[in-house]
């Protein structure tokens, strides 16, 4: 692994998650945060703006429709999500915009990823088909593309360690995957062998949906199989750490 890379991807993290010291020209910027819950979590999301001109709750409200939307198609809990209704084999109605979108990038990362990254991956265990490696993802980068459509430019996103932010210094998206909250969740796809690795996969790059999806697959992936998913990857940052 570059040594270059953890560095990287750590001062990302630490960006996000702590006080940013901001040069005298951007002192005047505030952030408001809301904690909306979805998908049986929360999601923190913080808009930076001027301190006298703080965002109308419309915003957080919209965030909460858009997070309700995405929920409804991709919920393994709510009996009538399209998800759901997928897995059972009901083919009588059209799955949300949301849902095709997600299952052709699933599809494309499927293959970018040596099949290590699978949203058929837990069909042994009865599920035919789950986002839950890439949903959180999805949604974080809706979420900052509805927020920049209503005018604020900075904005910081943390979705259970979904992360995205575009901050005056610094932008991007960064996730995690591993054994430390869930030990055995992830499976090998091509084994389907939970994966017992120590270590997290950390991975920053553009795009939370991406990052999701990657840090499941590098995370899945044994170590000697690892490098081929970097390489499909150039705009993307890797790292194995506790």
């Amino acid at each position: 692994m570059d040594p270059i890379r953890r560095p990287r991807l750590g001062y990302c993290l630490l960006l996000l998650l702590s006080a940013c010291s901001l040069s005298p020209k951007q002192a005047k910027l505030c952030e408001t945060s809301r904690s909306l819950p979805s998908m049986g979590s929360f999601i923190q999301v913080g808009v930076l703006h001027q301190c006298e001109q703080p965002p109308n709750d419309d915003i957080f409200v919209r965030s909460q429709k858009r997070l309700d939307e995405i929920e409804k198609q991709f919920s393994l809990y709510i009996q009538d999500s399209d998800l759901m209704r997928w897995n059972r084999g009901d083919r009588s109605f059209n799955p949300g915009p949301d849902f095709n979108i997600l299952f052709g990038i699933s599809r494309n990362l499927k293959v970018k990823t040596e099949s290590y990254f699978d949203i058929t991956a837990l069909k042994s265990r009865g599920t035919p088909v789950s986002f839950d490696g890439i949903a959180k993802g999805y949604a974080v980068d809706e979420l900052a593309k509805l927020i920049q459509s209503k005018g604020y430019e900075y904005y910081k996103i943390n979705f259970s360690g979904n992360l995205k932010w575009n901050t005056p210094k610094d932008s991007g998206a960064a996730a995690s995957s591993g054994n430390k909250h869930r030990p055995g969740h992830i499976l090998n796809p091509k084994t389907q062998k939970a994966v017992l690795e120590k270590d997290e996969a950390l991975v920053q790059g553009p795009s939370a949906t991406v990052c999701d999806a990657l840090s499941t697959a590098y995370f899945a992936a044994p170590e000697k199989e690892r490098a081929a998913i970097e390489k499909n990857f150039p705009n993307y940052f890797f790292s194995m750490g506790d």
